[in-house]
């Protein structure tokens, strides 16, 4: 998030994320744990960890309306967005 931004604003990133699209099998949001070990990355304010069906759907969500409004509130509230896209 944006340096000087509090608890509000990652609510409001939290709650801007959790718009239901379908092809999502799950989606959760959590905030940095403060766990001090080397292998653990506390440089974030909000995560979010979204599950898919299958790539199809993936592609799905990235064009989807809801997605469009997510993106217009992290490029409001974030000065940093980090992406792992994975394969299960």
């Amino acid at each position: 998030m944006n340096e000087g931004l509090g608890e509000a604003e990652a609510l409001e990133l939290r709650d801007g994320c959790l718009a239901k699209v379908p092809g999502v099998l799950r989606l959760s949001v959590g905030f940095p744990a403060g766990t001090e070990r080397s292998v653990v990355d506390n440089a974030y304010a909000v995560g979010l960890l979204v599950e898919f069906a299958g790539k199809t759907e993936h592609d799905y969500y990235q064009v989807h309306p809801d997605h469009k409004v997510f993106i217009e509130i992290c490029r409001r509230l974030c000065s940093r967005v980090q992406v792992y896209d994975t394969l299960l």
